[in-house]
């Protein structure tokens, strides 16, 4: 397969640069893609357009959507248009298109899923879509998702030229077939063949700065409304300084909201402020996740654009097209070329500048519509062929940024990183240490006390926590006998025993709470067991206690244990009597022994959960 792209300044030059595409042309190709990417946001003149192109060549496959700016052998250019041809040899390609308006977004996943499913040897879906149908694509991409795993799905979400941006939010946006075109649908591109391989790959180059926001009201999907209970773009105000009256598209689109799902960091950039300080964004942000705004690291977009172009080569593509954010124009300008140029110098590159870009991660297989990222798609018909010593490595030249600017930026950059990276161990350490028993380095008692609520208000009907009161016996026997450093050791020894005798981690994700309570006395929480599980947790620990000598003259300590049971709606105060009391009747009754604190169990023959 091969690529040519063009830049075209009107439907003028049609007949120029097709005359030159038919003389370079490969004879008798399966199917050949022109992708128009365009800056003109005018229907009629896109209409145009795609039918002097398909009159040209008639069979071809057309496709395109309007664009932020466009991207052509390894450099942008803005308030144009790039028509990119995709030669294949072997391989076949066809469309769809589907009108938002007009279908569900379950009826339009389900659609494309069947038209993907039924094409033989299918190996990736190219998706197109204009900024109002994605606003709302999250459950299609949910329903999109479960197509078959070895299917790759890339994309972006149609722009408007970067010239025009004071106009940002009124989404004036298109994707096109020379059949149809729409402010509000979905384009899908079928890629099929025996031989075909294709290879995406992503990198962000923003990092996230400051402490972890609760998103907290969302409306729609998209509008986010309060974050920390405070009006979304308050955190703009506080952390970068900007007022609500320049909280414009562009002084904001640097600072991207950063979010984590799956592992990765995920941008979120604002579309558009609302008075009330909410804000519209073009994906998903779901109430209860954790937010962080970003910063651009210019550092950071270099070694991304190595390792990806590392991996580029490696698959060795006939073919790659680039799907980057605007935002990433808007913030490096013209440096933007230097990653560009990287992707150019292993294969023949054409691409568009998006609001919005479509991956289909491989570890997980879920589709996301990302922000601030560069998507790479390599394309290759058949196996890959080797390249010479002196042809490998092409990213390895020299890529550093010009700009003095962004030298200064990447300065900055690395300062806030490494301050803040200092910061968060700090923060850590003071919060560990505010958690933290001193002596035994176990959880204290405020700790231990706030998960005892967590766990007990978290219990629906019919779930159970079980917990267990521990205290030494004749510990002041101790300190008097051996002094205080001995006991000191003893309550060490107790807490290094209870974590070995308790879930600390669990493949079904389980795990029990311990610490210390006060003095002697130790709490331990086993979420989601009952009554007789919590028993024979407490005779594990009970008999690991007596089992080590652990006296200056040689003797063992015992202990004694209170067991009760807490279900949903009971109280802290009455659950944690419970417990004192059969730990009070198990001191009285000769210690080194487990009482149940009595209405704990529900039957007389209640077994034991697996602990």
């Amino acid at each position: 397969m091969e690529l040519f792209s063009y830049y075209v300044n009107g439907v003028r030059e049609i007949d120029t640069y097709m005359a030159d595409f038919k003389a370079k042309c490969p004879e008798n190709p399966s199917s050949i893609l022109a992708l128009v990417f365009t800056s003109y946001d005018d229907a009629a003149t896109i209409g145009d357009f795609t039918r002097h192109l398909s009159s040209a060549m008639p069979g071809m496959v057309i496709a395109g959507c309007t664009t932020g700016a466009e991207i052509r052998a390894g450099g942008y250019i803005e308030s144009s248009t790039v028509v990119v041809f995709l030669v294949f040899e072997h391989s076949m390609v066809k469309t769809e298109i589907l009108d938002c308006g007009l279908f569900s977004n379950d009826k339009i996943a389900k659609t494309l899923m069947t038209t993907a499913v039924l094409t033989p040897d299918i190996k990736g879906v190219q998706l197109l879509m204009t900024l109002k149908s994605s606003s709302s694509m999250k459950p299609f991409f949910d329903k999109f998702s479960q197509i078959f795993h070895n299917i790759e799905i890339f994309g972006g979400s149609a722009d408007s030229s970067f010239s025009i941006w004071p106009r940002a939010g009124q989404e004036f946006t298109y994707v096109f077939t020379d059949e149809m075109i729409s402010e509000d649908a979905v384009l899908a591109i079928y890629f099929s063949g025996a031989d075909l391989h294709l290879h995406t790959d992503s990198y962000l180059g923003w990092i996230p700065l400051g402490r972890e926001h609760i998103v907290t009201e969302v409306e729609d999907d998209v509008m986010v409304k309060t974050i920390d209970n405070e009006p979304a773009a308050a955190l703009y105000n506080k952390y970068i300084g900007v007022n609500k009256s320049e909280m414009t598209f562009e002084s904001l689109l640097a600072f991207p909201y950063m979010l984590e799902r799956h592992g990765r960091h995920i941008a979120r950039s604002p579309l558009r402020v609302y008075p009330d300080l909410s804000l519209k964004f073009a994906a998903d942000i779901c109430v209860g996740e954790t937010v962080r705004l970003a910063y651009g690291d210019p550092s950071a977009m270099l070694r991304g654009a190595k390792k990806g172009c590392e991996a580029m080569e490696k698959f060795a593509p006939q073919a790659i097209l680039l799907f980057s954010c605007i935002s990433r124009l808007m913030y490096l300008h013209d440096e933007v070329n230097r990653e560009l140029s990287l992707y150019q110098a292993i294969a023949p590159t054409a691409g568009l500048y998006t609001y919005g870009e479509i991956q289909r991660f491989p570890e997980h297989k879920n589709i996301e519509l990302l922000n601030s990222v560069l998507l790479s798609v390599g394309f290759r018909e058949g196996e890959p062929v080797k390249k010479s010593e002196e042809q490998s490595k092409v990213y390895n030249a020299s890529t550093g940024f010009s700009d003095e600017r962004l030298s200064l930026v990447r300065g900055l950059a690395h300062f806030v990183s490494v301050t803040s990276k200092e910061l968060e161990e700090a923060t850590e350490k003071l919060k560990r240490l505010a958690n933290e028993d001193r002596l035994t380095e176990i959880t204290n008692r405020g700790a231990i006390e706030e998960e005892f609520a967590k766990q007990l208000n978290a219990l629906v009907d019919g779930q159970k926590i079980a917990v267990i009161i521990l205290d030494i016996d004749d510990f002041k026997k101790v300190n008097d006998t051996f002094g205080h450093e001995v006991g000191d050791d003893v309550l060490k020894y107790v807490a290094k025993t209870l974590k070995a005798s308790v879930r600390t981690q669990s493949t079904n994700r389980q795990r029990d709470y311990f610490g210390r309570w006060g003095g002697e006395e130790f709490l331990v929480i086993l979420p989601h067991q009952n009554a007789a599980a919590g028993v024979l947790v407490a005779e594990r620990i009970r008999k690991n206690l007596a089992s080590t000598k652990i006296l200056p003259d040689g003797r063992n300590i015992t202990a004694s244990l209170g067991v009760a049971v807490g279900r949903a709606g009971d109280k802290l105060e009455t659950v944690y009597q419970k417990c004192d009391g059969a730990l009070y009747y198990a001191k009285e009754h000769g210690k080194n022994q487990v009482r149940l604190a009595e209405g704990s169990m529900d039957s007389p023959h209640e077994m034991p959960s697996p602990a």
